[in-house]
Parts: C-alpha cells; sequence; structure tokens
C-alpha cells in the first residue's frame, strides 16, 4: 500500500505542477521504486510458502482440506476488497497486501496445516493454503483427506468437480467439520443441487460492491445445526471481521481464536495510539527521574 501511495502521490504532483521539470525525473524514480518495492515484498511472501507435502511432513496434526473450483485461485488471490493489483498499479486502492485466501488459512491454520489439492502445472506460489501436487489419482487422495481432515473448507460451485467432492464430503466427513464459502459468483442452482447431499440450510444472496467484501459463510454446530455469517468490510481489518464470525466454529473444534488483545492491535491506528501512549508515559517517567535527581542534589 505504501509503495502504491507514494506511486500516487508522485504523479498527482507531476499532473499538478507540484515539482518542476528538473524534479519530475524524482518523482518518476520514485513511482518506479515503489512498484520494485512492493513487486519484492510480494516476491518475499511467495518464495516463503512452504509445498503441501513438505508442510504435512512438518505437522504433524490432521489437517484443514480446502476444496474450491481452480477459477476461484484468481479472485481469492487478489488484494482483500479491490481488483487484481496487475490492472491498477498506480492507484493506492488498498491498506493491505495479504489476500482472501492468507487471512483465512491465517485463521485455520490453529485448527492443522492447511492444505489445498494444486492446479496442474502451476508455477507461481499462492500464498495461503499450500499446494499438495497429485497426479490423475486426485479423487483418491481427496477422499482420503476428507476422512482424516479437522475440518473441509468448501468454496460453493456446480462445476462437476465441486459436485462430486460435495456428494463425498456429505458421506465421509462430519457436519461440525465443515465451512462453506459462499462468494459473489456462487450461482443461484447451486442451492438446489446442494440441498440433498447437505439437507435444509439457510439461503442467502451474497453481492459484491465497491470498497466492500462480501462473503458468507455456512458452518454447523455440534448438534448438525447450520450457522451462517454474512461477513462484510466495514473499516476493520478482514482478518478480524473472519475471525469474529469463525469464532463458534473454532471452540466446536476445542480450538482456542486469537485474543481479542491481538485483534485490536490489528489496527494500525491502534498501534499508533498504544505507541503515542508508551512514548508519553516514557517521556513522564523521564522527567519524575529528572526531577528527583535535582530533588536530591539539592539535598547534598
Amino acid at each position: 500500500m505504501i509503495s502504491s501511495c507514494l506511486t500516487f502521490l508522485a504523479l498527482v504532483f507531476v499532473v499538478r505542477g507540484q515539482f518542476g521539470l528538473l524534479q519530475i525525473p524524482l518523482a518518476i524514480g520514485v513511482a518506479i521504486l515503489a512498484q520494485v518495492g512492493r513487486g519484492l515484498y510480494l516476491k518475499g511472501k511467495r518464495a516463503g510458502v512452504i509445498p503441501g507435502c513438505k508442510l504435512l511432513k512438518i505437522d504433524k496434526r490432521p489437517p484443514v482440506l480446502y476444496l474450491r473450483s481452480f477459477d476461484f485461485d484468481a479472485t481469492a488471490g487478489g488484494e482483500t476488497g479491490i481488483p487484481d493489483s496487475a490492472t491498477m498499479p498506480f492507484i493506492p486502492v488498498s491498506l493491505r497486501f495479504q489476500t482472501y485466501e492468507e487471512v483465512l488459512a491465517r485463521i485455520l491454520t490453529r485448527v492443522g496445516p492447511c492444505i489445498a489439492i494444486g492446479k496442474p502445472g502451476l508455477q507461481k506460489p499462492i500464498v495461503g493454503f499450500s499446494r499438495l501436487q497429485v497426479g490423475d489419482n486426485w479423487r483418491d487422495e481427496v477422499i482420503d483427506f476428507l476422512k482424516r481432515s479437522a475440518l473441509v473448507v468448501y468454496c460453493a460451485g456446480v462445476s462437476p468437480s465441486l459436485m462430486w467432492e460435495l456428494e463425498q464430503l456429505s458421506n465421509l466427513t462430519s457436519r461440525e467439520r465443515l465451512l462453506i464459502l459462499v462468494g459473489a459468483d456462487t450461482p443461484e442452482k447451486w442451492w438446489e443441487q446442494a440441498s440433498p447431499f447437505l439437507g435444509a440450510m439457510p439461503k442467502f444472496t451474497v453481492r459484491s460492491e465497491s470498497n466492500k467484501v462480501f462473503l458468507g459463510l455456512i458452518y454447523f454446530d455440534k448438534n448438525q445445526k447450520p450457522c451462517d455469517e454474512l461477513i462484510i468490510e466495514d473499516g476493520q481489518p478482514l482478518r478480524t471481521l473472519m475471525e469474529n464470525a469463525l469464532d463458534p466454529l473454532l471452540r466446536n473444534l476445542n480450538v482456542v481464536p486469537r485474543s481479542k488483545f491481538l485483534r485490536w492491535l490489528s489496527r494500525p491506528r491502534n498501534i499508533v495510539l498504544l505507541g503515542l501512549i508508551s512514548l508519553a508515559m516514557l517521556i513522564l517517567l523521564l522527567l519524575s527521574w529528572i526531577e528527583c535527581l535535582d530533588l536530591l542534589c539539592f539535598r547534598a
């Protein structure tokens, strides 16, 4: 975001004539450096992605399985609440670098290692759920994971593969270990096709508007009663919104959610406020110490 803001401000100053002709190259240089820094940051994040096969060896807990259409990766891989950054490189349209999928994976990693079947031929790593590359026997791998996963995250869709996965998870996965994501692109007919497998569920419409995130969540309590949440970005970090919505699910799985204080700290303005308070207390402490020294020197 910082790089995008610097780029935007540099261009605004040039357009408005705030820089002289000799300073125009400086503005262009700032814009280029900002974009290069942003690209290096994102590249560094991708370089730190752990492949699924390695992650399963490191973390022996039952995994969290992420089922989705491969086409959904392009949506979940975009920055939170904005279009893909490649289409708007010079506009400061986001305060975050985290993707939808990355936010969800960071929350659910408390449950277990987050795994997804990788798209065949995928070259660029995706930050979020670790991809597990499988061959033509991907159906066998999915069935095996459905049997032993601590949680299954299912992105609603009507592709043949997704409907097959829905049928399998309805038979192999208990309802309280299921989380359904309903996005703005979920077709109306999905509700009808999913009903025979999952039974009656709360039906709602998820829509997308500019500068907001609309995402529907469906999970089941210990009595297999469906519960739904509609997440709308209202200025809070997306991670905080999703954590608040997923807290009941985590507790049903006997997982301790992130503390309220850490969520409070996740907002930049709260970090700044805490820093200012700490600085003020430090200044008061120094003033008190200086006054004590003066008093001791006076008595001496």
